[in-house]
């Protein structure tokens, strides 16, 4: 099956094109046409704490987090992200060693890397 998957390894603290990202990755997954994985590296796994919306457009994160899995995708962060230490969660995610994310990327039909 297709797949899209939506990476990004911004700083949802200061950059709201985080909130985008899964905005558009919930819209596009809600056509139903394609799932679309959400994969945020570093810095970027922070937009999964639950206190989200005292992020850049934070609202955004907790509006369309859920709705990714939801709609049949996967949200995924790098394993030993030092960041998913310091967040509590409400959202499922898995974390992904190097031989994981080649795999995640090789099955993906379309990527793209904000």
């Amino acid at each position: 099956m297709d797949r899209l998957l939506l990476t990004t390894d911004r700083d949802p603290r200061s950059d709201a094109r985080v909130a985008e990202l899964v905005r558009v990755g919930a819209g596009v997954g809600a056509w139903k046409k394609i799932p679309v994985d959400i994969f945020l590296r570093g810095r970027a796994a922070l937009a999964l704490d639950e206190f989200a919306d005292e992020l850049a457009d934070g609202n955004l994160l907790q509006d369309y987090l859920p709705g990714i899995r939801e709609h049949g995708g996967e949200i995924y962060v790098d394993a030993g992200n030092p960041f998913v230490s310091e967040i509590q969660s409400p959202y499922t995610f898995q974390q992904l060693d190097d031989a994981g994310v080649s795999h995640l990327v090789q099955q993906a039909r379309y990527s793209i890397n904000l």
